[in-house]
This record gives structure tokens, sequence and C-alpha cells, in this order.
């Protein structure tokens, strides 16, 4: 089973809490990816040393390279990284990944049923936002526009880098 997280050294305390309660409802083999460029090594540390004491392997990962032109809305440059998975994980052989927030709490161990989903030929598995009413409003979407929480996601990696959705999100960008 494999879990994403994207962050900076500011959202350590959030995504080790995060790690924490996944953890304490895992039965099986995790192998945890972050994505960072400035967490300390310090950090690096505590997180391995919570890994070492379980089922868990964690691998520190380097950013995807982000354009120039991104502009960040809130919070970190690392919010997008989740964006480029082909850039993340080439040459590594994962097909499913759950990508979690680094401020996501398992509650669970029913949250690892999210591996058995079928995804139907779908590249991503996500639930509808509560709030997208709002924030169509806000943004003068299309007011029967779905939006999805982007929060926890289940990615088919294959799928991703075969459709080429990190181009697609170059564009946008």
């Amino acid at each position: 089973m494999n879990i994403l997280y994207t962050i900076d050294n500011n959202y350590f305390p959030q995504v080790f809490v995060s790690i924490k309660s996944l953890l304490k409802y895992n039965e099986n083999l995790l192998d945890i990816y972050i994505v960072t460029e400035d967490l300390k090594l310090e950090n690096k540390k505590v997180l391995l040393g919570i890994a070492d004491v379980s089922n868990a392997n964690i691998h520190f990962m380097r950013p995807p390279q982000i354009e120039k032109g991104l502009k960040v809305d809130r919070g970190s440059k690392s919010q997008y990284y989740r964006l480029f998975i082909d850039d993340i994980f080439r040459g590594i052989d994962i097909d499913k990944i759950v990508f979690l927030d680094a401020d996501t709490m398992i509650t669970s161990k029913n949250f690892f049923n999210i591996f058995e989903l079928d995804m139907k030929g779908n590249t991503i598995g996500a639930c509808i936002d509560p709030w997208g009413k709002k924030y169509r409003n806000l943004f003068n979407l299309n007011s029967d526009m779905n939006m999805f929480n982007s929060g926890v996601l289940l990615i088919d990696v294959n799928a991703w880098i075969k459709r080429d959705i990190a181009d697609k999100m170059r564009s946008l960008i």
C-alpha cells in the first residue's frame, strides 16, 4: 500500500499527526512517500523513527519542477506537487497511491479499504466537495459543475502517466 504526502517544513506537525494516525490503524506494509524540498533533518529523523517501530517505510522524494509562472493562492507550492505524479514516480513501480493532505486524520482501519476500490478505468477516485457551491460562486464557475475534494485521492499512477495529466496541468498553469 502506497501513501503520498506533499509538504513543506511548515506542515511537519500536521503530517506527523497524520502519519501517526495512519500507522495506528495499519495492519499491512505501507510505503509512505513524502515529497518535500525543505523538511529539516531533525523532522525527517522523527518521521523515520516512527516508521521504524511500525510496518512502514518512509521515502523522502525530491519535488517536481514547478513552472515559474505558478501563482500560489494559499499555503505553499508544495500543495501543487501532487499534480506531477509522473515526475515524482518516474522509474518507480507503483500502480495505485493514496494522496493525503498533511492535516488528514485516519480514525479507523476501514480507511485501508480504499485500496480495494475498483477505479473502473478512472485516473483518480475522489469525493464530491461539500463546499462546492460556495467555491463555484466564488470562482464564477457553472453552478451545475461538481468539484471534488483533493485532500484524499486514490490515484491510478499508470493512468495518470498514460493520459499525460501532468502535461495538462502544466498547460493550465
